[in-house]
């Protein structure tokens, strides 16, 4: 995929058909994302769009809906970096909370009985938020007594511009991380939500860009996300289904330039042209976005005027620039069945997965499958195993058998592709398939587990299991039709769908 020609931009017409550049399949950012700062110009310093020349073009930076940002609080734990020697872990409890752009730590009351106080000042602390600051992806570590805990890094993302070989020594970007902080969460929902009010502290904070910015190579990186919730029955069929799109930028662009994006909008198009029968021709077909909200780099009052989304864009930072819901049209690519039964006083749990239609999977790949079939709590000890090194969690290989040191007289589990293993954090199993192999194989799972006294029983249960998967492309039809930006400047696209399946197990139960 190569990027656009570095010639003027021509006029809507012609841009429309060649400015678009999808690349679902091959590597969004030839290294890692970055941004250049030359420290030999002038000095900078740090001032808002108020302040510069952006208010006299009209720039208006309000978002067009401002809802309230309730402050949201948890329990959780931080990773000291010189622990003290009455601090028996590595991970101390804390209060932590978001408000106004700021995280917020503060001694837990579960501090007291486990460790006693610790003055801290590196660790009860207020970090103010930055266009900068970013979340890492969540991993497992080790906690107490063997148990695991989830990391996030709270992270601030610094840039260089330097030249590559690969790239016949043009510049290229190259990201610099710094940890600030590693919070550890004992729960996942607590984690989700730590992650969706992260995000939407970020989206609400002023816009402010760094006087004599400068680059050898401007490049402007959109991407087109598509975050698909689906509803299914025991047996594959679709009940319910809704999208939600967003779109993220990352601009490394010399000075200050306006950027107009064009969407395949219905309202847009109509307000641009007034002629409803291009409604039906073109390469995309044009959709309705509902409930738009835009970010505060986007001049609100030319958006409600014309939908074009005009903005000057935050430097280097990967900012979320609008948030909206589509209607979806596209059936997901993958077909999956889910069933819980109850026989011979033996509860099997199986599943099936398998490509709804042929597909290209070269073009369009299936990547990060995984299914989670939740564990209700009185069926948990059956899913553990003694060995000389203490409890172990069952699990099962591609091949379909168990390890040798992780065995279960009571329960059995196997699996004709990837990996199948009890998580007691998540409290499920998770079949992890990774990668979609070749689009006419079907993976199979099976779980079977003894009833014994004591156990919940099935007939009571309403459980889901829960399917993620990412592959190319847009559900609902969401397009970027045209950028426009005042620089010349290379410009790219990508689109991706994350699919999240709810697949019901209870209608189908059998009993003997």
């Amino acid at each position: 995929m190569s990027p656009s020609d570095t010639a003027s931009l021509p006029d809507y017409k012609s841009l429309h058909t060649s400015v678009e550049h999808v690349h679902g399949d091959l590597p969004f950012r030839r290294s890692q994302s970055v941004r250049l700062r030359q420290r030999h110009m002038q000095p900078q310093h740090q001032t808002s769009y108020d302040d510069t020349e952006l208010l006299k073009r009209g720039h208006n930076a309000t978002l067009a809906t401002d809802p309230a940002s309730a402050p949201t609080q948890w329990n959780v734990h931080v990773k000291l970096r010189n622990r003290p020697n009455r601090v028996i872990s590595n991970w101390f409890p804390v209060f932590l909370s978001v408000e106004n752009g700021v995280i917020s730590i503060r001694e837990s009351i579960h501090a007291l009985p486990v460790s006693g106080r610790l003055d801290d000042p590196d660790i009860f602390k207020d970090i103010i938020l930055q266009h900068l600051h970013s979340l890492s992806e969540p991993t497992n570590k080790r906690f107490e007594n063997g148990a695991k805990i989830t990391q996030l890094k709270l992270q601030q993302v610094s840039y260089l511009e330097r030249r590559t070989f690969r790239r016949f020594f043009m510049y290229q970007h190259v990201t610099r991380r710094l940890t600030v902080c590693k919070f550890g969460f004992r729960d996942l929902n607590q984690l989700k939500e730590f992650q969706e009010a992260f995000n939407n502290a970020l989206r609400h904070l002023p816009v402010t860009r760094q006087q004599g910015v400068a680059y050898h190579a401007n490049e402007v990186f959109v991407d087109v996300k598509d975050h698909a919730h689906i509803l299914m029955s025991c047996d594959g069929a679709v009940l319910e289904r809704q999208s939600q799109n967003r779109i993220l930028v990352q601009a490394y662009l010399t000075g200050a330039p306006e950027c107009r994006l064009l969407l395949n909008d219905v309202e847009s198009i109509l307000k641009q042209t007034g002629n409803s029968s291009l409604l039906t021709t073109g390469i995309s077909k044009p959709v309705h976005m509902e409930r738009p909200e835009i970010h505060p780099c986007v001049d609100s009052q030319q958006f409600r005027e014309t939908r074009d989304v005009v903005f000057f864009p935050v430097d280097g930072a990967r900012f979320e620039l609008i948030r909206c819901t589509v209607e979806p049209h596209l059936l997901p690519p993958v077909h999956v069945s889910a069933l819980l039964e109850f026989r011979d006083n033996t509860i099997y749990i199986s599943s099936a997965i398998y490509v709804r239609r042929r597909m290209n999977l070269r073009a369009k790949p299936i990547k990060n499958l995984a299914l989670k079939f939740p564990i209700p709590p009185s069926w948990r000890n059956a899913f553990s195993a003694e060995t000389k090194f203490g409890k172990r969690s069952v699990r099962s290989t591609s091949r379909g058998s168990f390890r040798r040191n992780v065995k279960s007289s009571s329960c059995r589990v196997t699996s004709s592709g990837g990996q199948a293993k009890y998580i007691p954090e998540l409290g499920c199993v998770v079949w992890e398939i990774g990668t979609y192999q070749h689009s006419t194989f079907q993976y199979n799972f099976m779980c079977e587990v003894d009833f014994r006294a004591g156990m919940q029983n099935p007939a009571g249960l309403e459980i889901c299991a829960e399917v993620e998967y990412t592959v190319p492309g847009s559900s609902s039809g969401l397009s970027v039709r045209a950028l426009k930006i005042d620089r010349k400047a290379e410009k790219w696209v990508r689109y991706e769908i994350l699919y999240h399946y709810k697949v019901q197990m209870y209608p189908e139960l059998a009993y003997d």
